[in-house]
């Protein structure tokens, strides 16, 4: 007896295993592939599931097989420490169901068994017999079921967005069905589509307005039978049969349509086969024009085209007459023309070469001791000189402004330079009525370039202008640029004085020739009123124009805009050598050299040798071209004064056959020339002179042209 009370450790151990298993066996049955276990209250495995056994017989019994009898919670923290995924949560877990704090626990864990990744859930469940607990563990493989929910998912969002796709692609169709019909509908011509047996698939709005229906789609599925009689029906769907078997289309075909409403008009058709875009034949479709109106026109024409070619006729022989007198016209213009240019070229010799005598022996006698009254009357007699000078340049550049032969030159303006020459041309008349002269140049665009000699004439006129009405105050010249491109700048020049200023009513017609302010203007100042008019018509030959703002009692500001073209790489000349360093130069270092003055007329040749003689240079003498060239073969000159007009051989004709000769190519030829314009410097150049001096000549530009090509020949 004492035996049996008193049973050892193991007996009672088995004891409660045994009792323990039978009552956690019911829990652990029939649970398919689902891996169940019973713990107790301490985590001792009390059953087992065949899933269980089998899954933990990969262990081989090892002393941590979760077998029954082992403690699964030490099982867990050992997997824990090894980094077993899943290991540590699930202990906390069955712990916390255990004690109470929650009465079941899962969780989801992945482990990497051989090559692939396996997905498994864990649940914890609390169970409670009585005083007894039993905690169930469950182990679920759930990768296929993870693999399949994946597979689900995605097909899903494939088929959402085959769907969505399918969704965009409708309502493109339906996009460019709409635009493609409102395409249609907006040509005037007729278009239709139809399928294999002549029904319509498509139309316009042109065609249906013809049928007499509302609306396009009205006539989809209908046939010609529903808009025509049987006779015209039939007849379409012959033709489209034959387009659709031979696959050839039938194009531009004129032919009169009677329409549904009676309406007769003149088409012209084309009718081809329709294919789909597999390229299977499904119908046809055409296009109509309607040329009702332009056959009508036609006809007009045709019944037109006999008395029109009569009339033709006629006017043919009328122009002819017209042009014959018109050829006789232009011949006597063209006459009157070269008569006019001769007799201001010849007008301008005449006036220009006593003029240049009369300026060179004013010049002359100045240098001479004079008495008071003597220098008083040579003085008027210099400013009665340069009054009939500028005046016969006025009139001269009018007239070549009117005949269209102005040629602007195309070289490098200084503008600064410019201002500043003009500036000191006025300054001693300025000085003389105690007027101060102010000068305001804005920085300028680089490599400008134009006509510096016709900008310094209208500019100079205004400010000529300026100084002769105005008695006190101040006159100022401007430059500033109003806009500029690589290519280009927009330059505006303004003279603004503090003179008497004029009324609004006397600006009209200031710019014309001939007109000044008012009548009284010529008496009390004198000039020929043509200034202005020549400004305006210089400024609007370099693309620009001109303006005047006055104020009577406050003065006048006039100016005038001009374009000017750039080049990056124009230079600008320096300034020459002053006058009296330029006759200082010449008599020191170029002294003895030969000159050939050649000039028909007596009193030049005696102002221009004094001149040359001053300078420290020889002079020999010609009266006409062919003795000059005659002297040019025989000596070796370092320079020929060459005058342009003179009597049996001329300057020009002199010049090339110097050139031609061998010993006359590289002496250099300056043109003493009446005209100063551009074209004719240019005649100069292209007979071979190398520079032109226009009368009068002035003794301080006579000597700084010499010095310079002097220098650049080493002469």
């Amino acid at each position: 007896m004492y035996v049996k009370k008193h049973k050892t450790k193991r007996e009672n151990k088995t004891a409660m295993l045994q009792t323990t298993a039978e009552m956690g066996a019911p829990l652990a049955r029939d649970a398919g592939p689902v891996s169940l276990v019973v713990l107790d209250e301490r985590g001792f495995i009390l059953a087992s599931n065949s899933a269980w056994r089998e899954s933990s017989s990969a262990y081989g019994g090892a002393p941590n097989s979760p077998h029954v009898g082992k403690n699964y919670l030490e099982v867990c923290d050992v997997a824990s420490a090894n980094q077993v995924p899943g290991a540590h949560a699930m202990a906390a877990g069955i712990r916390a169901v255990i004690d109470g704090s929650q009465n079941t626990f899962a969780i989801e864990y992945a482990c990497e068994i051989g090559t692939e990744t396996c997905h498994f859930r864990g649940q914890v469940t609390r169970l409670e017999e009585g005083e007894q607990i039993r905690i169930v563990v469950a182990h679920e493989d759930i990768s296929v079921r993870r693999r399949l929910h994946a597979e689900l998912a995605q097909a899903l969002v494939e088929a959402r967005d085959a769907e969505a796709q399918k969704t965009r692609a409708l309502a493109s169709m339906r996009h460019e069905q709409a635009q493609w019909q409102a395409l249609m509908d907006n040509l005037p011509d007729q278009i239709f589509f139809k399928d294999r047996q002549s029904r319509f698939l498509r139309l316009n709005a042109a065609l249906a307005k013809r049928y007499g229906i509302a609306s396009p789609s009205e006539a989809i599925g209908k046939s010609d039978s529903d808009f025509y009689a049987a006779d015209f029906y039939l007849q379409t769907v012959a033709e489209e049969q034959r387009i659709m078997a031979s696959g050839k289309a039938r194009l531009g075909v004129i032919q009169q349509e009677i329409w549904p409403d009676g309406t007769r008009t003149w088409n012209k058709c084309s009718k081809m086969p329709f294919y789909d875009s597999e390229g299977q034949l499904i119908g046809t479709y055409g296009i109509a024009t309607e040329i009702t109106e332009l056959l009508e026109t036609q006809d007009r024409l045709r019944e037109n085209n006999d008395s029109l070619e009569q009339r033709v006729a006629e006017r043919t022989r009328d122009l002819e007459q017209l042009n014959a007198v018109l050829a006789v016209q232009v011949g006597v213009a063209a006459e009157a023309s070269r008569a006019k240019s001769e007799f201001l070229a010849n007008m301008s010799h005449e006036i220009r070469t006593p003029l240049s005598a009369i300026s060179g022996m004013a010049k002359l006698i100045g240098v001479e001791p004079l008495s008071t009254g003597q220098a008083d009357k040579l003085r008027k007699l210099e400013l009665a000189a340069k009054h009939l000078s500028s005046t016969v340049n006025d009139i001269l550049d009018l007239s070549k402004i009117e005949a269209n032969k102005l040629v602007l030159e195309r070289s490098p303006v200084h503008v600064e330079s410019l201002m500043g020459e003009i500036a000191r041309m006025v300054q001693h008349r300025a000085e003389e009525k105690g007027l101060q002269l102010n000068v305001v140049t804005n920085e300028m665009p680089k490599g400008l370039l134009g006509d510096a000699t016709r900008l310094g004439q209208a500019l100079l006129n205004y400010v000529g202008n300026a100084v002769k009405f105005t008695a006190s105050g101040s006159i100022t010249l401007r430059a500033m640029v109003v806009e500029e491109s690589p290519n280009s700048a927009l330059l505006r020049f303004e003279v603004q004085d503090t003179g008497e200023g004029m009324a609004a009513q006397s600006l009209a017609k200031l710019f014309e020739p001939f007109v000044q302010a008012d009548n009284t203007t010529t008496r009390r100042f004198g000039g020929s009123g043509l200034g202005l008019a020549i400004t305006k018509k210089l400024i609007e030959a370099m693309g620009g124009e001109v303006g005047v703002h006055s104020e009577l009692g406050v003065g006048s500001t006039f100016w005038f805009i001009a374009r000017l073209d750039r080049d990056g790489e124009a230079q600008v000349s320096v300034p020459g050598t002053p006058v009296l360093d330029a006759a200082l130069i010449l008599k020191k270092d170029y002294a003895g050299r030969r000159v050939l003055l050649v000039e028909d007329d007596e009193f030049n040749r005696e102002i221009g040798s004094i001149l040359l003689l001053d300078a420290g240079l020889e002079v020999d003498f010609a009266e006409d071209g062919a003795v000059a060239v005659e002297l040019a073969g025989q000596f070796a000159y370092a320079l020929i004064l060459m005058d342009m007009q003179m009597p049996n051989v001329d300057g020009l004709e002199a010049s090339r056959r110097i050139r031609a000769s061998g010993q006359g190519s590289e002496v250099p030829i300056v043109a003493l020339t009446a005209n100063a314009f551009y074209e004719d410097k240019l005649r100069c150049l292209e007979a071979g002179m190398d520079d032109f001096l226009t009368k009068p000549v002035d003794p301080s530009r006579l000597y700084q042209v010499i010095l310079g090509l002097f220098q650049s020949r080493g002469r």
